[in-house]
Protein backbone atom coordinates (compact mmCIF):
# COMPACT_ATOMS: atom_id res chain seq x y z
CA UNK A 1 0.00 0.00 0.00
CA UNK A 2 2.84 2.12 0.67
CA UNK A 3 4.77 1.94 -2.41
CA UNK A 4 1.54 2.62 -4.18
CA UNK A 5 0.66 5.99 -2.38
CA UNK A 6 4.34 6.86 -3.23
CA UNK A 7 3.89 6.31 -6.57
CA UNK A 8 0.94 8.09 -6.43
CA UNK A 9 2.82 11.34 -5.19
CA UNK A 10 5.41 11.25 -7.47
CA UNK A 11 3.09 11.46 -10.57
CA UNK A 12 1.58 14.19 -8.65
CA UNK A 13 5.41 15.82 -8.37
CA UNK A 14 5.73 15.00 -12.12
CA UNK A 15 2.59 17.46 -13.07
CA UNK A 16 3.84 19.95 -10.70
CA UNK A 17 7.40 20.01 -12.54
CA UNK A 18 5.27 19.21 -16.53
CA UNK A 19 3.59 22.87 -14.84
CA UNK A 20 7.17 24.76 -14.86
CA UNK A 21 7.41 23.71 -18.21
CA UNK A 22 4.87 24.95 -20.20
CA UNK A 23 5.00 27.62 -21.86
CA UNK A 24 1.19 28.88 -21.65
CA UNK A 25 0.61 31.94 -18.86
CA UNK A 26 1.10 31.21 -15.25
CA UNK A 27 -2.51 31.31 -13.23
CA UNK A 28 -3.24 30.98 -9.34
CA UNK A 29 -5.82 31.08 -6.65
CA UNK A 30 -6.16 31.29 -2.92
CA UNK A 31 -8.87 31.26 -0.74
CA UNK A 32 -9.90 31.25 2.68
CA UNK A 33 -12.92 30.05 3.38
CA UNK A 34 -15.18 29.17 6.67
CA UNK A 35 -18.28 26.38 6.29
CA UNK A 36 -20.54 26.23 9.31
CA UNK A 37 -20.30 22.32 8.81
CA UNK A 38 -18.29 20.16 6.43
CA UNK A 39 -20.41 18.07 3.95
CA UNK A 40 -19.30 16.04 1.56
CA UNK A 41 -21.01 13.72 -0.88
CA UNK A 42 -24.03 13.77 1.77
CA UNK A 43 -22.06 13.38 4.72
CA UNK A 44 -21.75 15.53 7.36
CA UNK A 45 -18.25 15.50 9.35
CA UNK A 46 -18.19 18.11 11.18
CA UNK A 47 -18.96 21.60 11.93
CA UNK A 48 -17.59 25.33 11.63
CA UNK A 49 -14.80 24.36 9.68
CA UNK A 50 -11.57 26.28 8.42
CA UNK A 51 -11.43 25.93 4.60
CA UNK A 52 -7.81 27.45 3.03
CA UNK A 53 -6.95 26.50 -0.82
CA UNK A 54 -4.85 26.80 -3.40
CA UNK A 55 -5.04 26.08 -6.85
CA UNK A 56 -2.53 26.83 -9.49
CA UNK A 57 -1.86 25.82 -13.22
CA UNK A 58 -0.33 26.63 -16.87
CA UNK A 59 -1.38 25.91 -20.11
CA UNK A 60 -4.34 22.75 -19.31
CA UNK A 61 -2.46 21.52 -16.69
CA UNK A 62 -3.69 22.37 -13.07
CA UNK A 63 -2.32 21.18 -9.25
CA UNK A 64 -3.35 22.60 -5.80
CA UNK A 65 -4.04 21.98 -2.26
CA UNK A 66 -7.04 22.14 -0.23
CA UNK A 67 -7.21 21.49 3.39
CA UNK A 68 -10.30 21.31 5.64
CA UNK A 69 -9.87 22.17 9.38
CA UNK A 70 -12.76 21.75 11.95
CA UNK A 71 -12.75 24.15 14.86
CA UNK A 72 -15.65 21.84 16.13
CA UNK A 73 -14.32 18.18 15.81
CA UNK A 74 -17.19 16.37 17.03
CA UNK A 75 -19.66 18.05 15.45
CA UNK A 76 -20.36 15.42 12.94
CA UNK A 77 -20.34 12.42 15.24
CA UNK A 78 -17.03 11.07 13.50
CA UNK A 79 -13.32 11.80 14.79
CA UNK A 80 -12.25 13.82 12.29
CA UNK A 81 -9.29 15.88 12.92
CA UNK A 82 -9.21 17.45 9.85
CA UNK A 83 -8.34 16.74 5.60
CA UNK A 84 -5.77 17.73 3.22
CA UNK A 85 -6.14 17.32 -0.15
CA UNK A 86 -3.16 17.39 -2.98
CA UNK A 87 -4.45 16.92 -6.44
CA UNK A 88 -3.49 17.45 -10.09
CA UNK A 89 -4.78 17.22 -13.87
CA UNK A 90 -4.75 18.12 -17.08
CA UNK A 91 -7.87 19.46 -19.21
CA UNK A 92 -8.48 17.96 -22.43
CA UNK A 93 -10.34 20.22 -24.86
CA UNK A 94 -12.45 17.22 -27.17
CA UNK A 95 -13.82 20.00 -29.42
CA UNK A 96 -15.62 23.55 -28.89
CA UNK A 97 -18.48 22.37 -26.57
CA UNK A 98 -16.97 19.23 -25.26
CA UNK A 99 -13.52 19.21 -22.57
CA UNK A 100 -12.08 16.08 -20.29
CA UNK A 101 -10.64 16.40 -17.21
CA UNK A 102 -8.07 13.57 -15.83
CA UNK A 103 -6.51 13.24 -12.56
CA UNK A 104 -6.05 12.19 -9.25
CA UNK A 105 -6.03 13.52 -5.62
CA UNK A 106 -3.56 12.46 -2.80
CA UNK A 107 -5.94 12.57 0.79
CA UNK A 108 -4.39 13.24 4.11
CA UNK A 109 -6.07 12.55 7.54
CA UNK A 110 -4.32 13.96 10.11
CA UNK A 111 -5.03 11.63 13.33
CA UNK A 112 -5.83 8.09 11.60
CA UNK A 113 -3.80 5.88 11.83
CA UNK A 114 -5.76 3.39 9.68
CA UNK A 115 -5.84 4.71 5.73
CA UNK A 116 -3.92 7.75 6.55
CA UNK A 117 -3.39 8.27 3.54
CA UNK A 118 -6.08 7.61 -0.08
CA UNK A 119 -5.38 8.06 -3.57
CA UNK A 120 -8.27 8.74 -5.86
CA UNK A 121 -8.33 9.07 -9.40
CA UNK A 122 -11.25 11.26 -11.03
CA UNK A 123 -13.02 11.46 -14.44
CA UNK A 124 -14.79 14.58 -15.46
CA UNK A 125 -16.63 15.33 -18.71
CA UNK A 126 -17.81 19.17 -18.91
CA UNK A 127 -20.35 20.96 -21.46
CA UNK A 128 -18.90 24.49 -22.58
CA UNK A 129 -23.40 25.24 -22.92
CA UNK A 130 -25.27 27.24 -20.21
CA UNK A 131 -25.49 25.68 -16.70
CA UNK A 132 -22.34 24.02 -17.83
CA UNK A 133 -23.00 19.82 -16.92
CA UNK A 134 -20.51 17.96 -15.56
CA UNK A 135 -20.30 14.62 -15.15
CA UNK A 136 -17.85 13.30 -12.63
CA UNK A 137 -16.43 9.66 -11.41
CA UNK A 138 -13.89 9.18 -9.17
CA UNK A 139 -12.38 6.23 -7.96
CA UNK A 140 -10.47 5.88 -4.38
CA UNK A 141 -7.99 3.11 -5.03
CA UNK A 142 -7.33 2.65 -1.48
CA UNK A 143 -10.68 2.58 0.11
CA UNK A 144 -11.87 0.99 -2.64
CA UNK A 145 -14.73 3.78 -3.44
CA UNK A 146 -16.65 5.02 -5.80
CA UNK A 147 -18.79 8.14 -6.42
CA UNK A 148 -20.45 9.65 -9.55
CA UNK A 149 -22.06 12.79 -9.91
CA UNK A 150 -24.01 14.82 -12.46
CA UNK A 151 -23.08 18.94 -11.69
CA UNK A 152 -24.76 22.37 -12.79
CA UNK A 153 -23.64 25.89 -12.12
CA UNK A 154 -24.48 29.52 -13.36
CA UNK A 155 -23.25 32.89 -12.61
CA UNK A 156 -26.04 35.68 -12.95
CA UNK A 157 -24.89 39.98 -12.39
CA UNK A 158 -27.24 41.63 -10.08
CA UNK A 159 -26.07 45.01 -9.61
CA UNK A 160 -22.72 46.79 -10.84
CA UNK A 161 -19.68 43.77 -9.82
CA UNK A 162 -22.01 42.28 -7.64
CA UNK A 163 -23.22 38.26 -9.06
CA UNK A 164 -25.28 35.39 -7.62
CA UNK A 165 -23.37 32.57 -7.90
CA UNK A 166 -25.74 28.85 -7.93
CA UNK A 167 -24.35 25.40 -8.30
CA UNK A 168 -26.78 21.70 -8.04
CA UNK A 169 -25.43 18.33 -8.26
CA UNK A 170 -26.67 15.13 -7.73
CA UNK A 171 -24.76 12.14 -6.99
CA UNK A 172 -24.30 8.15 -5.79
CA UNK A 173 -21.56 7.24 -3.62
CA UNK A 174 -20.77 3.38 -3.20
CA UNK A 175 -18.69 2.36 -0.35
CA UNK A 176 -16.55 -1.11 -0.09
CA UNK A 177 -17.93 -1.83 3.13
CA UNK A 178 -21.43 -0.61 3.06
CA UNK A 179 -24.51 -0.21 1.10
CA UNK A 180 -24.59 2.61 -1.75
CA UNK A 181 -26.61 5.69 -1.09
CA UNK A 182 -28.01 8.87 -3.39
CA UNK A 183 -27.08 12.16 -2.07
CA UNK A 184 -28.23 15.97 -3.66
CA UNK A 185 -26.88 19.55 -2.70
CA UNK A 186 -27.63 22.82 -3.51
CA UNK A 187 -25.33 25.79 -3.59
CA UNK A 188 -26.36 29.61 -3.66
CA UNK A 189 -23.58 32.30 -2.82
CA UNK A 190 -23.44 36.25 -3.33
CA UNK A 191 -19.99 37.62 -4.57
CA UNK A 192 -19.23 40.66 -3.87
CA UNK A 193 -15.75 42.60 -5.39
CA UNK A 194 -12.84 42.66 -3.03
CA UNK A 195 -10.32 45.49 -5.21
CA UNK A 196 -9.44 44.76 -8.67
CA UNK A 197 -8.54 40.41 -8.25
CA UNK A 198 -10.39 39.76 -5.35
CA UNK A 199 -14.14 38.54 -4.67
CA UNK A 200 -16.14 37.72 -1.22
CA UNK A 201 -18.31 34.79 -1.20
CA UNK A 202 -21.39 34.08 1.23
CA UNK A 203 -24.13 32.00 0.98
CA UNK A 204 -26.14 28.90 1.98
CA UNK A 205 -26.17 25.51 1.39
CA UNK A 206 -28.62 22.42 1.69
CA UNK A 207 -28.26 18.59 0.96
CA UNK A 208 -29.87 14.89 1.64
CA UNK A 209 -29.53 11.84 0.91
CA UNK A 210 -31.09 8.58 0.44
CA UNK A 211 -29.29 6.68 3.46
CA UNK A 212 -30.83 9.04 6.75
CA UNK A 213 -29.93 6.08 9.61
CA UNK A 214 -25.88 6.59 8.99
CA UNK A 215 -24.29 8.93 11.46
CA UNK A 216 -23.92 12.70 9.06
CA UNK A 217 -26.49 11.75 6.92
CA UNK A 218 -29.95 13.17 6.14
CA UNK A 219 -30.83 17.32 5.87
CA UNK A 220 -28.57 19.36 6.34
CA UNK A 221 -28.63 22.88 6.13
CA UNK A 222 -25.10 24.92 6.67
CA UNK A 223 -23.85 27.93 5.10
CA UNK A 224 -20.56 29.72 4.42
CA UNK A 225 -18.36 32.18 3.66
CA UNK A 226 -14.84 32.70 1.71
CA UNK A 227 -12.46 35.18 0.24
CA UNK A 228 -11.23 34.47 -2.92
CA UNK A 229 -7.73 36.07 -4.88
CA UNK A 230 -6.62 35.48 -8.56
CA UNK A 231 -3.20 35.83 -9.37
Amino acid sequence: MKSRLVSCLFVLLALCSALRAEESAFWATTSLGFESAYVSYGTKFSENTLMPKLDFGRGDLYAGVWGYLPIDKGGGGYVFDGEWDFFGGRTLKLNDVFSLDLGGTLYQYPGITTDEFTFEGFLWLTANVPFKPTAKLYYDFTIENWIGEIAFSREVALVEKVTLMSSARVGFRRPLQSDPWLYAAVQLDLAYPLGEEGRLLIGPRITNNSDNDSVGHGVETWWGVAAVRSW
